[in-house]
C-alpha cells in the first residue's frame, strides 16, 4: 500500500507495521487501512474547516442536508506536515459513508462534475451531453435507412400476366358469343 511520511511527505510503498522512511529516515507505525475513522476533521471543497466531528455526527449531517458528500476529511489530529501535503481524501471515498450516501440518494456524479467545471478543470461539459451523430444527414453519403426500395417488376412477369389476363377474356368471350 502507499504511505505517506509525516515528517517529509514523501510517498511510498510499505506494509502495516513500523517503517522508516527511505528519504528522511523518520520511523513511524503505519496502521492497517480498512480501519474506520472514528474522529474527522471536515472541510468544504472550497477548503473552509467546518470541524471535527466524530463520525456518527457527519451521518446525521449528511441525513439533515448540512453535508453533501463532496466535503473532505481527514483523520483528527493530523496536522502539520500531513496537512501542509494534502492528506485531505473525499467524504463519498470513505467505505463507512457509502451507505448514507446512497441512503440519501447523493447524486455525486454530477456534483462534482460541476465542482470540476467550476474550479476549471473540466473544460467541456463532454460527460452529461448527449451524444452527437457524426455527420449531419444533408451531408451523409448514401441512401438512408428508412428509404423505401423502388420496386422494380420484371418483364417476364408482366408477360406472363398479361397472357393470362387475355386467356380469361377470350374464354369469357367464346362463353358469352
Amino acid at each position: 500500500m502507499n504511505v505517506r511520511c509525516p515528517q517529509c511527505g514523501a510517498t511510498f510503498q510499505a506494509q502495516v507495521g513500523p517503517v522508516t522512511c527511505p528519504s528522511c529516515m523518520h520511523s513511524f507505525t503505519v496502521a492497517p487501512e480498512g480501519r474506520p475513522w472514528l474522529t474527522l476533521d471536515v472541510r468544504r471543497p472550497s477548503g473552509e474547516l467546518l470541524g471535527r466531528m466524530d463520525r456518527h455526527l457527519v451521518r446525521e449531517r449528511l441525513y439533515a442536508g448540512a453535508l453533501t458528500g463532496l466535503e473532505q476529511v481527514r483523520p483528527a489530529g493530523t496536522a502539520g506536515a500531513a496537512a501542509a501535503t494534502g492528506d485531505w481524501v473525499d467524504l463519498n471515498t470513505r467505505p463507512e459513508f457509502a451507505e448514507v450516501l446512497q441512503l440519501i440518494g447523493a447524486d455525486l456524479g454530477a456534483r462534482r462534475i460541476a465542482q470540476q467545471q467550476l474550479r476549471g478543470w473540466r473544460k467541456t461539459g463532454s460527460a452529461v451531453l448527449p451524444i452527437r451523430s457524426s455527420a449531419p444527414a444533408e451531408r451523409a453519403v448514401g441512401r438512408a435507412i428508412d428509404d423505401e426500395p423502388k420496386s422494380r417488376v420484371s418483364w417476364p412477369l408482366l408477360v406472363v400476366a398479361a397472357v393470362l389476363v387475355l386467356g380469361i377474356v377470350a374464354l369469357l368471350w367464346g362463353a358469352v358469343g
